[in-house]
């Protein structure tokens, strides 16, 4: 039987206010290097398995990002091209319409499907709205695509009714 102490690492030790601290190295989602320091070696491998798992969550999203992260993103580098009134009515369309029923998903899993079922409650509301919200999801989706954040549109199948992008 192996000791669980083998599988623990040797670490610097430092001192700190004149006491002794374990320390270690690793690289953050922005590619920096943090510091830990834990008291004993147990400790803090444990600290630098949770860092890992932090930092490999925020280099998921980062690259993943979910529809209502993307969406207000789009919507923040229109705000330099667009009227504040048009600002206001595009964050209410993509609020409303795109965010509440897509939004957890990641802009990866969203499908064909997905979008055409967002559409339903508003082909019952006035043309003008379900343009607005077929151009912006639209726009959305293409601005993904163009940065490179999907590999497929599913807005490839829908149909051109809402605009240009």
């Amino acid at each position: 039987m192996t000791n669980k102490n083998n599988c623990i690492p040797d670490y610097a030790v430092t001192m700190r206010a004149g006491i002794p601290y374990y320390r270690t190295r690793i690289e953050d989602a922005d590619g920096k290097r943090v510091a830990l320091y834990a008291k004993t070696p147990e400790e803090l491998y444990r600290k630098k398995m949770e860092a890992r798992e932090q930092v490999i969550d925020a280099v998921f999203r980062k690259e993943n990002p979910t529809v209502a992260e993307y969406s207000r993103k789009w919507l923040l580098m229109q705000s330099t091209k667009i009227t504040p009134a048009t600002l206001r009515n595009y964050t209410h369309a993509v609020e409303n319409h795109i965010i509440k029923p897509l939004g957890e998903m990641y802009m990866s899993e969203v499908t064909t499907d997905d979008i055409r079922m967002a559409l339903v409650p508003l082909a019952k509301m006035s043309a003008a709205t379900y343009s607005q919200v077929n151009m912006l999801i639209k726009c959305i989706f293409y601005s993904a695509e163009r940065s490179r954040i999907i590999e497929y549109n599913p807005l490839v199948k829908i149909s051109a009714k809402g605009g240009n992008c």
